[in-house]
Parts: structure tokens; C-alpha cells; sequence
């Protein structure tokens, strides 16, 4: 099996520097806005769900935080103080 020679094709090409590398922000934003504004049938609305959950995992949210956002988000995983019950005193 042959090895690929990376540093002699980056030498050569500035462009293959790039290759590997990919801002997954802008696309867990579009894959959001094809959640939301497309009529997807159940199959491929899950798939787009686990692409997001999948991201999430990483750090990257597929919606931008702002304040208005803030009742969709405590929807999805609401907050409670019933931890400080548990705290120790």
C-alpha cells in the first residue's frame, strides 16, 4: 500500500492545506434552517435532528443564543433549582 506524501502535496498545492479542515458552525446553522423551513418527512427530519444532536456533542450549537431564543431553549431542556435542595448545608 502506498503512503500519500501530505508535505510534498501541500508544497505544491496551498489549497490542499484547507482540505481536511471545515467551519462546522455555518453549517449546523443551515442545517437548523432546513429543519425549520423545509417539510421533511419523518426519516429525514430525524437524521438532521441527530446531525444537530451529534454537533452539539462538540460544542457547537446550531442556534445562534440570543434572547429571544431563550423560551425555545428552556422548551427543549427546562431549568430547575430543585439541585439546590441536594446542596449541602
Amino acid at each position: 500500500m502506498a503512503e500519500f506524501d501530505t508535505d510534498a502535496i501541500r508544497d505544491k498545492h496551498d489549497q490542499f492545506q484547507l482540505a481536511n479542515a471545515r467551519e462546522w458552525q455555518p453549517i449546523a446553522y443551515e442545517l437548523r434552517k432546513l429543519l425549520l423551513s423545509h417539510d421533511l418527512d419523518a426519516q429525514d427530519k430525524r437524521i438532521v435532528e441527530d446531525m444537530l444532536e451529534s454537533l452539539e456533542l462538540y460544542g457547537i450549537r446550531s442556534q445562534e443564543l440570543r434572547w429571544d431564543v431563550l423560551p425555545k431553549l428552556y422548551a427543549k431542556q427546562p431549568l430547575s433549582l430543585s439541585v439546590m435542595d441536594a446542596w449541602p448545608s
